[in-house]
Parts: C-alpha cells; structure tokens; sequence
C-alpha cells in the first residue's frame, strides 16, 4: 500500500529491471493517483537500445510539466505523435523533448493546445560550437526556420548553456514561448 503523497510537487523517474512478479507499469498508475499536487514529471536515463519510451500514457490531472529531454534518444514522427496523443502530453503546458526533426517541433505546437512553453532539442539542427565555445556561424538557421514557420506571437531563443551527449557533441536547447 502506497500512503497519499500530497505533498509531492516533482518526480523524476528512472526505468529499472526486475523479476516477472513485479508489474512496475499498475505501480507507476497507483503512484500517480496518490500524488495530487504533481506538477512536474521527469524520465531520465531511458536506454538508447531499448525500444521502450517513457510511460506517457498514464494520467494524473496535476502534472503540468513534463520533461523528456534526452540528448542520447531523440524522439522521431511515431513517437511524437504517440506523445501528442497521450493524456499527459493533453494537459502538458511546458514540455522538455529532444526530437529528430524540426517538423516534430511544428506538430507539437500545433497539437498539444495547452502547451505554454517548449524547451527542444532537435537533431537536424545545424548549429555547432567549436572548442571556444563560440558558434560556428553568424546566422542561426533553425532559430530562423522557426520565425518563417511558426505565429509571430511565439518568442524563440536559444539557450546560453550547452549540452553534451556521450559523443561530446554539444547542443544547445531552443526555447519556445506560445502565446
């Protein structure tokens, strides 16, 4: 028996192995109906070999942010429109996602109606920074692909920090406000 978390504001999940009596996916279910105040579901270190994705398919009526965001596994067309479709992607007002292309990008701001605010990475993105730290060129053509392809009332930056994957390439999140 798992005890009321009322007071649980942020999850982070991690998947794990164990025997075949254990069904972790009802026990995942039962943790998030126990939980009313969950605003922010995070799912770390899923393997790049397995062909699982995190449990987006359960519910719970708090969770607001939802963070997938994992330079080593990107999500690619079939996969984000699984996640459009899910309950928690429904209620989802700020997302975390690293994805295969660009146009994954446009369907989940066009889909996902309460999405707020997006924070990406996205694998067709030719932005690269040499061993200064400084970008390798003057324009930046995804920031600019987004102005040419999403409302004026977005605000899209790149973030000033960057990430590093297990090749030692760097990314560098953009962020995306929807007005």
């Amino acid at each position: 028996m798992i005890p009321n978390l009322d007071q649980l504001i942020t999850l982070r999940v991690e998947p794990y192995h164990v025997n075949d009596n254990f069904d972790p996916q009802n026990q995942f279910q039962t943790l998030l109906n126990r939980t009313s105040r969950l605003d922010s579901l995070t799912f770390i270190n899923w393997s790049s070999s397995s062909k699982e994705r995190p449990p987006y398919q359960y519910s719970n009526k708090s969770i607001r942010q939802l963070h997938l965001q994992d330079v080593e596994r990107s999500y690619d067309n079939e996969q984000c429109a699984s996640l459009i479709h899910s309950p928690l992607a429904n209620q989802c007002e700020v997302l975390s996602i690293s994805i295969t292309n660009r146009m994954n990008l446009l369907d989940l701001i066009q889909k996902m109606t309460n999405l707020r605010a997006l924070n990406v990475i996205c694998q067709d993105d030719t932005w690269e920074i040499n061993k200064d730290n400084l970008t390798s060129s003057s324009t930046d053509e995804l920031i600019q692909w987004l102005i040419e392809h999403l409302p004026s009332t977005c605000v899209i930056t790149r973030h000033n920090h960057s990430i590093q994957n297990n090749q030692q390439i760097s990314f560098r999140p953009i962020h995306v406000w929807i007005r």
